[in-house]
């Protein structure tokens, strides 16, 4: 009887870490997902234990969600395809294999959010000197042009 009450309060968790995840408040993710406040606060209290209709909302409404890890706890808090290809390109190798950043769903978005922005002010830089070059050839054109 006692596994039954370590298993809702893991399964509670996983559910409160979603929330957590996603940075909203119990009353904002009830109305997202169409889950009742107070069978959400029963959950965060651990005295529910979800029912298939509220873990099925959940799975509904954050698609990539893994509904292993939701279920079980094991594997990933996230489907091993999520987000962009863009977004998946620009985490870096050592994120993804890391252990301690991808089994801390908040540490692993914040970590995530750092490299893609690196990733992006990257590009910016990039596409910037390729305008900047592309702007002083049409220059060139266009003076030719006039010459002619």
């Amino acid at each position: 009887m006692q596994d039954d009450n370590k298993e809702i309060l893991n399964i509670n968790k996983r559910i409160i870490q979603i929330v957590d995840y996603h940075n909203l408040t119990r009353y904002k993710f009830s109305q997202e997902t169409g889950i009742s406040d107070a069978v959400l606060f029963n959950i965060y209290k651990g005295k529910n234990k979800p029912s298939f209709d509220l873990i099925e909302k959940i799975l509904n409404k954050y698609k990539t969600i893994d509904a292993n890890w939701l279920l079980t706890g094991k594997g990933q808090m996230f489907k091993k395809e999520i987000g962009s290809n863009i977004v998946e390109e620009s985490v870096p190798l050592y994120i993804k294999e890391d252990s301690s950043i991808t089994n801390d769903p908040l540490l692993l978005k914040k970590t995530i959010n750092e490299s893609v922005s690196v990733h992006f002010l990257d590009k910016i830089i990039e596409l910037s000197s390729e305008n900047a070059l592309l702007k002083k050839e049409l220059t060139e054109l266009r003076v030719q042009k006039s010459k002619k």
